[in-house]
């Protein structure tokens, strides 16, 4: 791609061996992945310090590659953060208010910032997304002033193997990131 670290940041769960993220990041040197102790039970807090871990272990401003939750969580640590981020590539982004959210497991996500983004950032969203709805999609991209590309039908684009698509769209995103830079 280009030399722009990226940091994988997982969405509920932790992206296990068969999402794209996984293949993404194995046997590249270019992904560094967060490590919080509560894929399973999401804590803000915890996953806040270990994205903030994770970036630090960078040598330049990074592209943070989040899914789902993960979204969120980058959202909030933008928020908070005076973190230094190159820009933003997310990935099926869900609404804390719909009927899918894991609100139980993960409650503080629920609140994160919808304050603008301070780094160029890209949405990829499905039309049939159980997490969201495509009016959702547009009000969060217009908050935090983000682009949307739409892939289509592709449910929460998790389990798309090496999704090519994806790492075409990161790619050019990433050298767009670059220019700026």
């Amino acid at each position: 791609m280009n030399n722009i670290p990226k940091v994988i940041i997982p969405g509920y769960g932790g992206s296990g061996e068969g999402h794209w993220q996984t293949h993404w990041e194995t046997g590249s040197v270019e992904y560094d992945r967060i490590a919080p102790k509560s894929f399973d039970n999401p804590d803000l807090t915890d996953w806040l310090s270990s994205l903030e871990e994770a970036i630090a272990r960078q040598s330049i401003a990074p592209i943070l590659v989040a899914h789902s939750l993960g979204c969120l969580l980058v959202a909030e640590y933008l928020n908070r953060s005076e973190g230094d981020v190159a820009g933003v590539f997310m990935v099926a982004v869900p609404d804390p208010d719909g009927p899918n959210f894991p609100i139980d497991q993960a409650p503080d996500f629920a609140k994160v910032s919808r304050n603008f983004l301070p780094c160029p950032s890209l949405i990829i969203a499905s039309d049939n997304d159980p997490y969201n709805e495509a009016s959702y999609t547009s009000k969060i991209a217009l908050s935090w002033g983000a682009e949307v590309v739409n892939i289509g039908n592709k449910d929460h684009i998790s389990d798309v193997g090496q999704w090519d698509q994806g790492r075409n769209l990161l790619t050019a995103f990433s050298a767009g990131v670059q220019q700026r830079c």
